[in-house]
């Protein structure tokens, strides 16, 4: 077998799997807390320090979210905490929410929630400083576009 073989076949490991993939999923809610690594813990609303780990829907279900997702560090911030969401995402095989993208309500209107460096163009999902010229990102909420 080829070096350029043995490589491709294990790159072809760090592929998700056809059954891993799932349709993306809209849920609506509020972040609460739970305990890291307890299933049956209630929610509770989230103290400032405390990491957010889930979304309560309207229904009361609740969502983890996957602990690698790099998008639940957007949760840190006080401003988004206290938002209603609108979450799109897909579920992986254990039931956690792998964010895709984060919309929130008000005033009973969609906003898509990022922040922004206008100086170097760049948008992301997590506040703090710019990976660039290390000036803060904006908080940005903007109006979606209605429905065409």
């Amino acid at each position: 077998m080829s070096e350029l073989t043995t490589i491709a076949l294990g790159l072809l490991c760090f592929l998700p799997s056809l059954e891993a993939q799932s349709e993306a999923v809209q849920v609506r809610g509020r972040l609460v807390c739970v305990e890291a690594g307890t299933e049956s813990q209630e929610p509770i609303e989230c103290p400032s320090e405390a990491p957010v780990r889930a979304l309560l829907d309207e229904t009361g279900r609740l969502y983890r979210f996957r602990l690698d997702d790099p998008k639940v560090s957007m949760f840190d911030d006080p401003r988004v905490r206290t938002r209603e969401l609108r979450i799109t995402g897909r579920l992986d095989p254990s039931d956690r929410l792998e964010i895709i993208r984060v919309k929130s309500i008000v005033d009973g209107r969609l906003h898509f929630v990022y922040y922004r460096c206008e100086v170097c163009h760049i948008t992301a999902y997590a506040f703090g400083p710019c990976w660039c010229c290390q000036d803060e990102f904006e908080f940005r909420e903007t109006l979606t576009p209605p429905p065409q």
